[in-house]
């Protein structure tokens, strides 16, 4: 066999390799019952045998590295605002993750240049309502009344109880869940950071939770955990008189725990997780987690968490019903045209 030949044959042997550990993988993701494109989601093995995803063109990204599984919001071209299947993609994978001996822990980030824009009003949460609604808005002048009819109000509640379960996955996911924030938040990916282990961000991050402007009410237990992280006066100012968090008075009002130049976080992030001596994925034994995060939050205190969670979103859906928030959406459409 002349020179060539060989080099040939030993690369096409390398491709065989590679695609069969992709193959692998692949099916470990899948596991986990999150859609990943089948045209575009592919994996590789870099040069220490790691697994990875390289890229997905679905809603939601997912690779499990180690123990460590990462939740990537994937929908940087609407700025990862969250959809309904994305509300359930990560309900589902929190479930499967809080019982599978392979995931330690999960990260939650987004891809691009935001963390996430919030619930998607065209397809997240009240999307249905929020439809009807505009339908009977651009049947109205600017002086009319607005009377929602009892198919919207009965989206409005639905919407409602959908938002609570999936709060209720987050209050009830037993392994630490680490928030990521590369940069501008918004809304309930805002308001879930107070039920997140442990939360960084880059200096580029903002948070916001626009209520007054929308004429909604706090969400995902931010009533409650909000004055306990950061104060009365702060979390005020932040879900009731429409201020806006700077990374650096997120970090001194306590919401997170680190600031990192925004060019410097995937590197703070690797060494963190995958630092071969010091980074969490190194530690064989996770008992200090699963034993020590029941202390921190036990089961009463997750009670008293659903029960605000649940009264949050009966208020959530008394505002959906409201004519407050029927004019909010009016200017919000009309911004849009």
């Amino acid at each position: 066999m002349s020179a060539p030949q060989l080099n040939t044959l030993t690369r096409l042997i390398k491709l065989s390799h590679l695609k069969s550990q992709s193959f692998v993988h692949l099916n470990n993701i899948a596991t986990l019952n999150v859609r990943l494109s089948s045209t575009t989601s592919t994996a590789n093995v870099n040069n220490t045998g790691q697994s990875l995803v390289s890229k997905s063109s679905d809603e939601i990204a997912v690779i499990n590295r180690k123990g460590i599984l990462t939740l990537r919001l994937n929908r940087p071209d609407k700025k990862n605002a969250i959809s309904i299947s994305m509300y359930d993609q990560i309900r589902e994978t929190f479930s499967k993750a809080a019982t599978d001996d392979n995931v330690k822990m999960v990260l939650v980030t987004g891809t691009g240049d935001y963390y996430s824009s919030g619930n998607d009003l065209a397809s997240g949460f009240g999307s249905g309502m929020l439809k009807s609604l505009r339908a009977q808005l651009q049947q109205k002048d600017g002086n009319s009344e607005i009377k929602l009819t009892p198919e919207t109000c009965k989206m409005a509640d639905e919407s409602a109880q959908l938002a609570e379960q999936f709060v209720n996955s987050i209050i009830d996911f037993p392994k630490p869940l680490f928030a990521v924030v590369n940069g501008p938040a918004f809304g309930i990916m805002v308001t879930t950071l107070g039920l997140c282990d442990n939360v960084i961000c880059s200096d580029k991050a903002i948070f916001v939770t626009p209520f007054l402007s929308t004429s909604q009410v706090p969400e995902a237990c931010s009533s409650y955990t909000f004055p306990r992280i950061m104060g009365t006066s702060r979390a005020n100012s932040l879900l009731l008189f429409n201020q806006t968090l700077t990374a650096q008075e997120a970090y001194n009002s306590g919401l997170v725990s680190k600031v990192v130049p925004h060019e410097q976080l995937d590197q703070y992030v690797e060494s963190l997780l995958f630092d071969d001596k010091k980074g969490l994925a190194s530690f064989e034994s996770t008992i200090t987690w699963t034993k020590g995060k029941p202390l921190i939050r036990d089961e009463k205190e997750k009670e008293l968490l659903r029960k605000v969670n649940h009264k949050e979103c009966q208020e959530i859906a008394e505002t959906w019903k409201s004519p407050d928030f029927a004019k909010a959406m009016l200017k919000f459409f009309n911004r849009k045209k």
